[in-house]
C-alpha cells in the first residue's frame, strides 16, 4: 500500500501533465481506451491523472473516477453498435469518450484566485491533462446538448410538428458546425445512466436532476428491469434521434446557408449593429421550420412580420475581454418593443419592460444585489421571494426592493425606473458558490432570473482609490491624459461602462464618426482599465441618461470591498490641486485624513468648466504611401481609415486661472440641492463604498445605518475639478479656432448646461 501511494505521489509531482496528457491522448485514440481508463481507475490513479482542486475533493469523494469510467465503457458500447459499418473519425470517438466520462462531473464547478468560477471540466481538460481548449469547449457544447437532445424527444415523433423540428435544428445546427453530431446523439441517452447522477453537488440537486432527465427522456429509458435493458433503451434512443434528423430533413441543416443575406434583412427591417446577428436566428428559425420554401417566400414573411412580437435579446454587463468576444452576461427581456431605423417615441406604457444588467454576490456581506431597469413601477416592487442556486444551495430568501429614484417624463412614456433587489443570504451560506438568483412575486411569477458574479473581496490587502465612469458613449480628446494624470495622483484602477447605442450616432459621408458629443467611442485598452458594456434601446433614450443611475450602482457595489475610496468622474473631469503637480499628491492620504473618524460618507469636490477648442486635423491615409521595411524589402501597402487627432487644452501645463465659488460652497449645494441665494453649480464625490448604500449620479442619496448621507466638502483654494468641455454646436465640436470660449449665447451652442454657473474664460486672473 505505502509503495502504491509512492507510485501516485511521484505520478502527480514528478511527471509533467503535458507528458500524462501526450500518453492519455494515445490512449484515447488507439483500440480500448475502455481497458486504458478502467486499469487507471484500478490502480487508484484517476484523482491523480484527472485531478480536481483541492478545495473539491471532499465534495467528490475519493472514488469519483468509478462512475465515469462506467459512463465511458458505456458510450464505447454504444459507438461501437451504432458506427460499426461507418466508424467516427479518431478526433471524434475521442471527444465523444472524453464527454461520457465527465459527464457526473458536468455540474461541478470551481475557482482560482478570485477569479470567476470555471467548470470542473475545463479545469481538468486544460490543466490536469494538458489537452486543447478547443476539447474543453466541445466537452460542455456536447454536455450541454445531450440535455436539450434527450428533452425534444421525451414526446417522440408522434404528432410533432414544426416546433420539435425548429428545437432539434438548433441544437444540431451548433454541433454540426464542431462536427459533434453523432458525439451528442450518443451522450444524450447517457444521461439516464444511474452512474450519470452530478457528482460535487448537494445530494438533492444531483437527485433533481437524475430525475428531470429520467421524466425528460422517452418512456423506455425511465426505468429498465436490467443493465441490459437499459443499454437496449439507451442503443434505440439514439436511433431514435437519427430518425428524427432524417425524417425532419435536418441530416445536413448545419451546412445549408441562410435564405436571405444579413443586408437583405436590414432593408427590410431597418436594424443595425447586433440587432441584425438577432434577426438572422429568427429566418433560420423560420428556414428550419420551412426546410421547402424559397427565399422569396422568406422574404415575403419577414417583410410582414411584426417587428414588436420579436424578442430581442440584448446584452449588458461585459468585462474587457467578454467586451471583444461579445459575450454576456446579462440579459434583456422586453417583452414587446417598437423597433426603428430612426428614433421615434415608444409607445404609451401599457408595455413590461425588464432589463437585468447584473447580479452581484458580496460573500463578505453575505448578499446578493440585482439591478434593473423596469417598467412600470409594478415590475419590480412584485418581487417577494429570492431563490438563490449554486454548488451545495438551493436557498429561498425575502427580497429587499428599492426604488431610490424618480420618474422625470410624462406618465404616458414608457419610462424604465432603477430597480434594485437586495437577498439576504442564511447564516452559514455567505460566502457559497452561487450561480443564479430567481425572483419571484407572492404568486410564485418569475420576476427576473441572472446568473450571479462574484464580487472581488481584497480585505486587508484593498487598493486605495478607484474611479467609477458611467455612461461613456462618445470620444473625449483628452482620455489617456486624464488616465495618466489620475494614475499620477494614485488611482489604483479605472471602471468604464461603455454605452453601445447606434440610434444616438452621426456618420459623415466617409462612414467616420462626427467630432463632439456624435463622435462614435473608442476603446482604448490599458491593464488599469476596465471596460463594461451595456446596450441600449429606444426606450433608453429619453429618460435617466442611459442608465447612469443604474451603472453607477454597478460600480459602487461591484468595487465596495475593493477599494477604500471610489471617486466617481466624468472623461472629461480632472481632479486638480491647486499649486500641486500630480506626483506630489497623495490622495488616499487626503482622503482618508478628511474622513476617518467622521460618520461622514463622502468627499464632494465643486467642479469648473474650463471651454476649450477641440480642433480635429485628418491625417492621411496610410494606404496612400507605401511603406518599406529598409533598403531590399519589398514594398508592403499599410491599409488604415484616416484617423483624428486633437488641438486644444493641455492639461499638462501650468493654468494659473482659478475659478471663482462664491456662493458655491455650502452644504446643501453639494448635497445637490440649490441654496436660497447663490448657484447651483455641479459637484461629484469621493465615497467610501462600504458606508453608502445608494449613489446618485454625483452624490450619495442612501448612507448606510449610523452614516451621514450630507458630504464633506473639500475647500475649493485647495482642489477641484476641471471640467473640460468642448465648444460644440448640433453638428459636433465647433472647427472656428477663433471662436469666442465664454460667451453666452452663441447660435446652437449645445455645450451650455444646467449649473455650468462657474466657468473659467481666456483672460481670468
Amino acid at each position: 500500500m505505502g509503495a502504491c501511494l509512492q507510485v501516485r505521489e511521484a505520478l502527480a509531482s514528478k511527471v509533467s501533465k503535458e507528458r500524462v496528457g501526450t500518453e492519455l491522448e494515445g490512449m484515447f485514440k488507439g483500440p480500448d481506451p475502455v481497458r486504458a481508463v478502467a486499469d487507471i481507475q484500478r490502480l487508484r490513479l484517476f484523482p491523480v491523472v484527472f485531478a480536481a482542486p483541492q478545495l473539491l475533493r471532499g465534495a467528490l469523494g475519493d472514488d469519483y473516477g468509478a462512475p465515469c469510467a462506467t459512463l465511458l465503457a458505456e458510450a464505447a458500447a454504444l459507438i461501437e453498435t451504432l458506427h460499426a459499418e461507418e466508424p467516427m473519425a479518431v478526433d471524434e470517438r475521442r471527444l465523444a469518450l472524453l464527454a461520457a466520462m465527465l459527464l457526473p462531473l458536468r455540474a461541478c464547478e470551481t475557482t482560482r484566485d478570485g477569479s470567476k468560477p470555471t467548470m470542473l471540466t475545463h479545469h481538468i481538460v486544460l490543466e490536469s491533462i494538458k489537452w486543447k481548449r478547443k476539447d474543453a469547449e466541445a466537452v460542455s457544447a456536447l454536455h450541454a446538448a445531450a440535455a436539450e437532445l434527450l428533452h425534444d424527444l421525451s414526446g417522440g415523433l408522434t404528432g410533432a410538428g414544426e416546433n420539435l423540428r425548429v428545437q432539434l435544428g438548433r441544437v444540431l445546427r451548433r454541433l454540426g458546425k464542431l462536427g459533434l453530431v453523432r458525439p451528442g446523439i450518443v451522450l444524450a441517452p447517457l444521461l439516464t445512466h444511474p452512474e450519470a447522477a452530478p457528482l460535487g453537488v448537494d445530494p438533492a440537486v444531483a437527485h433533481a436532476d437524475s430525475a428531470e432527465a429520467r421524466s425528460a427522456s422517452p418512456e423506455a429509458l425511465r426505468s429498465p428491469s436490467s443493465a441490459d435493458e437499459g443499454r437496449a433503451a439507451r442503443l434505440e434512443t439514439c436511433r431514435l434521434l437519427e430518425a428524427a434528423m432524417e425524417a425532419f430533413g435536418l441530416s445536413e441543416c448545419w451546412n445549408s446557408k441562410p435564405l436571405l443575406t444579413g443586408k437583405e434583412v436590414m432593408g427590410l427591417l431597418g436594424l443595425k449593429g447586433k440587432e441584425v446577428g438577432e434577426a438572422m436566428e429568427h429566418v433560420t428559425d423560420w428556414q428550419l421550420a420551412h426546410p421547402s420554401e424559397t427565399a422569396a417566400e422568406c422574404r415575403e414573411w419577414l417583410a410582414a412580420k411584426d417587428v414588436t412580437a420579436i424578442k430581442w435579446p440584448h446584452s449588458y454587463c461585459q468585462g474587457w475581454e467578454q467586451l471583444m468576444r461579445d459575450a454576456l452576461p446579462g440579459r434583456h427581456h422586453l417583452l414587446e418593443r417598437h423597433h426603428s431605423a430612426d428614433y421615434i417615441t415608444p409607445e404609451p406604457a401599457n408595455k413590461t419592460y425588464i432589463s437585468v444588467y447584473s447580479a452581484l454576490h458580496d460573500p463578505q456581506a453575505g448578499e446578493v444585489r440585482v439591478f434593473s431597469e423596469v417598467h412600470p413601477r409594478e415590475a419590480c416592487t412584485a418581487a417577494a421571494t429570492c431563490r438563490l442556486q449554486g454548488t451545495g444551495v438551493d436557498v429561498s430568501v425575502a427580497a429587499r426592493v428599492d426604488m431610490p429614484f424618480s420618474a422625470l417624463l410624462e406618465k404616458d412614456i414608457p419610462e424604465p425606473l432603477e430597480c434594485f433587489h437586495t437577498c439576504l443570504l442564511p447564516t452559514g451560506s455567505e460566502s457559497a458558490q452561487l450561480a443564479s438568483v430567481t425572483v419571484l412575486s407572492k404568486t410564485s411569477r418569475v420576476v427576473l432570473s441572472q446568473r450571479v458574479e462574484r464580487i472581488e473581496v481584497l480585505g486587508a490587502h484593498k487598493k486605495s482609490v478607484g474611479i467609477c465612469t458611467a455612461p461613456v458613449f462618445t470620444d473625449v480628446p483628452q482620455y489617456l491624459d486624464w488616465v495618466d494624470h489620475h494614475r499620477a495622483l494614485g488611482v489604483e484602477g479605472f471602471h468604464l461602462y461603455a454605452v453601445i447605442m447606434d440610434l444616438s450616432r452621426a456618420r459623415d459621408a466617409l462612414g467616420r464618426g462626427r467630432p463632439g458629443h456624435k463622435k462614435r467611442l473608442t476603446v482604448q485598452q490599458s491593464h488599469r482599465v476596465r471596460w463594461h458594456t451595456r446596450h441600449v434601446t429606444d426606450y433608453d433614450l429619453p429618460s435617466h441618461y442611459f442608465g447612469q443611475a443604474m451603472l453607477t450602482n454597478d460600480c459602487l457595489y461591484r468595487h465596495r470591498q475593493t477599494y477604500e475610496f471610489l471617486l466617481f468622474l466624468d472623461r472629461d473631469e480632472f481632479l486638480h490641486f491647486v499649486d500641486t503637480p500630480p506626483r506630489a499628491v497623495n490622495l488616499a492620504w487626503e482622503f482618508h485624513s478628511r474622513l476617518s473618524g467622521t460618520n461622514r460618507t463622502s468627499l464632494a469636490f465643486m467642479s469648473a468648466v474650463y471651454r476649450v477648442h477641440c480642433l480635429v486635423a485628418y491625417v492621411p491615409d496610410l494606404a496612400e504611401r507605401p511603406v518599406h521595411r529598409g533598403a531590399d524589402a519589398e514594398v508592403e501597402p499599410q491599409f488604415a481609415e484616416p484617423y483624428q487627432v486633437y488641438k486644444g487644452y493641455s492639461i499638462w501645463q501650468t493654468d494659473a486661472r482659478k475659478p471663482n465659488f462664491s456662493n458655491c460652497t455650502s452644504v446643501e449645494t453639494l448635497a445637490g440641492n440649490v441654496p436660497a441665494s447663490g448657484r447651483q453649480c455641479h459637484s461629484k464625490s469621493v465615497v467610501r463604498p462600504l458606508t453608502v448604500d445608494f449613489m446618485g449620479t454625483h452624490s450619495v442619496v442612501q448612507p448606510r445605518a449610523s452614516y451621514s448621507w450630507s458630504p464633506m466638502a473639500f475647500h475649493t483654494d485647495q482642489a477641484f475639478l476641471k471640467h473640460l468641455r468642448c465648444m460644440a454646436d448640433r453638428h459636433g465640436w465647433m472647427a472656428d479656432e477663433s471662436a469666442s470660449l465664454c460667451e453666452r449665447g452663441l447660435p446652437g451652442d449645445s455645450s451650455v448646461l444646467a449649473g455650468d454657473e462657474v466657468e473659467v474664460c481666456p483672460g481670468d486672473p
